[in-house]
C-alpha cells in the first residue's frame, strides 16, 4: 500500500510518526507532500520522501477559498497554487498510484486541489482534525466540520453503541478536571516566542516567492503589524444574576469563515446581544486567548461600552455552569456546554447542533478516535485499524447507514 500525506508543520509530522510502527509491519510506503518550504527542509533532514511543488501552473478557481478569506493568499496567488498542486497530483499519481491520501483539515486551496484529483481518480481519502476533547482526534473520509460525511449524515452516529455507564464514568472524570482548570487548546500568548515564529514564517514566505514555490501562505513583513497586544480589564460581576454566556472564537477560525453565513465573529456577538436583550438577560462573554487581531478586540471593547456586556476571565466551565444558557457560533464550547447539560443555541452550521443526546455520547466515546493529536504516545494496533477503516480500507469498515 502507498500513502501520500499532505503536511504543513512539525506537529503534523509528530502525529503521523506515531503510526510508523504499524505502517512498517504492513509494508506501507509513506510519502509526504509539503505545503511550505520549511516543512520540506525539516522532513528532508529526517530523510523522508517528500515533494515540494513549483508554482508553474495557473488554473481559474471561481470560489473564494479559505486561503483567500484569511489573507494567506490573494485570489490570483490561490489560483496559481491550486493549478500547480492539481498538475502535480495528476502527473505524479500516474507514476505512484497512491492507495490513500491523508489531509489535515482540508480547507486550504492546495488541499482542495489534492481532494479534487483524489476524487477524479477514486483515491481513498482521510481528513484529520483536532478532536477538541482530551485524547480524541477527528477522522473522516470526506472532510472536517461542515465538509465531513458526519455533517451531511448525522445518523452515522447510530452505528455506534455506548452505554450510559461508560459515558457517565468518562463525563464525571472529564468535568472534574475541567472545573479545576480549563485551558483552551489553541491558546497562545502574544510573547516573543510567537513573534519570532511569525518572523521566521514570513522570511520563508519571501524565499518561497523568490524560488517560485507553490506554498500555503504568502505573508509580508507588514503582517507583523497585527501582532500587537490590546490590554483590557475583565469585569467584576455577580454571577447570581441570570445571564447568557457567549464564548468568543478566533476571528480567523474556519468554523466562522466557512461555517457561519455572516462569516464574522463580531456579527455573531451582535446576534448574541440581540437574543440576550429579547430574553432580558445580561450577556457575559469571554475573549479567546488566541485572538491577535487588534481591530476585532477594539470593536468588542466598543460594543462592551455601548451594550453593557460583561467581559469575564473566569474558568469557562464555571461560566457554562452558572449561565442560564449558552450561545455560540459553532465553538467546541457548544459541545462542552451540552456535556454539562446546558441549553445551547448554535448560530452557525455545527456538527454538534443536530446530535441528539445518544448521538453526542456515541460521537465522544466512539466516533472520535481515542488518540491525542499533540501527544507523543504510541498508537495501538486497534487505533491504527480504526484509523484505516475510516477510509473504507479495512476488513471491519463500518458501512454508514443513511
Amino acid at each position: 500500500m502507498k500513502i501520500l500525506i499532505n503536511i504543513s508543520n512539525s506537529e503534523d509530522y509528530g502525529f503521523f510518526q506515531r503510526f510508523y510502527e504499524e505502517f512498517y509491519k504492513k509494508n506501507i510506503e509513506i510519502e509526504y507532500l509539503a505545503n511550505n518550504l520549511f516543512i520540506y527542509l525539516f522532513l528532508k533532514i529526517k530523510r523522508e520522501k517528500i515533494y515540494l511543488i513549483k508554482k508553474d501552473t495557473y488554473e481559474r478557481f471561481d470560489e473564494v477559498s479559505f486561503s483567500e478569506l484569511t489573507k494567506r493568499l490573494t485570489h490570483e496567488e490561490a489560483e496559481w497554487v491550486y493549478g500547480s498542486f492539481k498538475k502535480f497530483m495528476e502527473k505524479q499519481y500516474k507514476k505512484r498510484k497512491w492507495d490513500l491520501v491523508i489531509i489535515p483539515s482540508g480547507r486550504l486551496i492546495n488541499q482542495i486541489a489534492i481532494s479534487d484529483v483524489a476524487e477524479k481518480y477514486n483515491i481513498k481519502t482521510l481528513y484529520v482534525g483536532y478532536g477538541n476533547i482530551p485524547d480524541r482526534t477527528f477522522v473522516d473520509p470526506q472532510g472536517t466540520d461542515k465538509q465531513s460525511s458526519l455533517f451531511s449524515n448525522i445518523n452515522i452516529l447510530n452505528n455506534y453503541q455506548v452505554t450510559e455507564k461508560e459515558y457517565n464514568s468518562w463525563r464525571e472524570e472529564y468535568l472534574t478536571k475541567k472545573f479545576k482548570s480549563h485551558k483552551i487548546g489553541q491558546a497562545r500568548n502574544l510573547d516573543a516566542k510567537v513573534k519570532i515564529k511569525k518572523f521566521i514564517q514570513i522570511n520563508f514566505c519571501y524565499l518561497e516567492r523568490i524560488f517560485g514555490i507553490a506554498a500555503e501562505n504568502s505573508y509580508h513583513f507588514s503582517d507583523m503589524k497585527t501582532f500587537k497586544k490590546v490590554e483590557y480589564q475583565a469585569d467584576t460581576f455577580d454571577y447570581k444574576e441570570e445571564f447568557i454566556f457567549f464564548p468568543m472564537q478566533v476571528s480567523t477560525d474556519a468554523q466562522i469563515i466557512l461555517n457561519y453565513n455572516k462569516k464574522n465573529i463580531l456579527d455573531g456577538l451582535k446576534e448574541a446581544i440581540r437574543i440576550s436583550k429579547e430574553k432580558r438577560k445580561r450577556l457575559v462573554i469571554k475573549m479567546h486567548p488566541a485572538e491577535i487581531n487588534q481591530d476585532v478586540i477594539c470593536e468588542v471593547l466598543k460594543l462592551k461600552e455601548k451594550e453593557n456586556i460583561i467581559i469575564s476571565s473566569n474558568n469557562t466551565f464555571e461560566l457554562i455552569k452558572k449561565s442560564s444558557e449558552v450561545i455560540t457560533i459553532n465553538s467546541t464550547v457548544g459541545l462542552e456546554s451540552r456535556i454539562v447539560g446546558k441549553k445551547v443555541t448554535f448560530l452557525g452550521d455545527s456538527i454538534y447542533k443536530n446530535m441528539n443526546n445518544q448521538q453526542m455520547k456515541n460521537y465522544i466515546m466512539s466516533y472520535l478516535l481515542h488518540m491525542e493529536y499533540f501527544s507523543s504516545g504510541k498508537i495501538s494496533r486497534k487505533t491504527y485499524e480504526e484509523f484505516i477503516n475510516r477510509a473504507g480500507m479495512g476488513k471491519k469498515y463500518i458501512k454508514y447507514k443513511v
